[in-house]
Parts: C-alpha cells; structure tokens; sequence
C-alpha cells in the first residue's frame, strides 16, 4: 500500500485561537481525505491538547470540543484512523504551509505535488 501525502490550506478570516485552528485543519482535511476514496487515515498534529483529546476521545463542552466530537465522528468513518503528536521542529513542511494558507483567500488542496514555498523543506524528509 503506497503513500499519498496530501495538503490543504483552508483560509479562514476570522480570528481564532491555535488549537481550534489546528482543529479545523484536522477536520477538513479528514473530511477531504474520506471524500477522495481513503479508508486508512493517519492525522498528525503538533497541538498537544487536540491529540489529548483525539487519543482519548475526549470531548471538552467548548467551541474545541465540538470539532473534536466531529473529528471522533468522521474518524468512525474510516477502517483505521490514528492521530499522532508531531513536535514543530518534526513538523516543519505543515507549519510552513499554515503560514503560506495566510496569502491565499480560498480552499487549496495539494495532491501528489508539493506547494512552492514549502518544497526545500519536503526534499529533506
């Protein structure tokens, strides 16, 4: 079974806090992922409270706990799903690519190729 790395940069205009951020990316790209035909899903986060929660099925009643039970509910949807705690420095190509989403105003998805700006960073993987 092969890998496909996939990216997706969603802007978002209002201002919210890093780990609902974080939230949000994980929700949409769980999403984008089931919708494009994958059942065998790894989401890696370098938000230490999303992965408590995600690991622990957790849900706080805050607006993180609401994503976090859509998260749980898109996960059942798939025949594995693991979540992984990824420090920044081992996450360098994601965090560089939360600062490209800045400059674009719509929904960008990145299938087999990697986004300019961020591609030195990938070649070292």
């Amino acid at each position: 079974m092969g890998f496909l790395p996939r990216r997706v940069c969603v802007f978002r205009a209002s201002l919210i806090n890093a780990d609902v951020a974080e939230a949000l990316a994980a929700r949409h790209t769980l999403s984008v992922t089931l919708d494009s035909g994958f059942s065998r899903v790894c989401i890696e986060t370098e938000c230490l409270k999303l992965y408590s929660h995600l690991s622990k099925h957790r849900v706080p009643p805050t607006e993180l706990g609401s994503i976090v039970s859509d998260i749980l509910q898109l996960a059942r949807g798939c025949l594995s799903c693991s979540f992984s705690f990824v420090k920044r420095s081992g996450n360098r190509v994601a965090h560089e690519l939360a600062k490209l989403c800045s400059s674009f105003e719509s929904l960008r998805v990145w299938m087999e190729e990697v986004p300019y700006g961020v591609s030195e960073l990938y070649r070292l993987i």
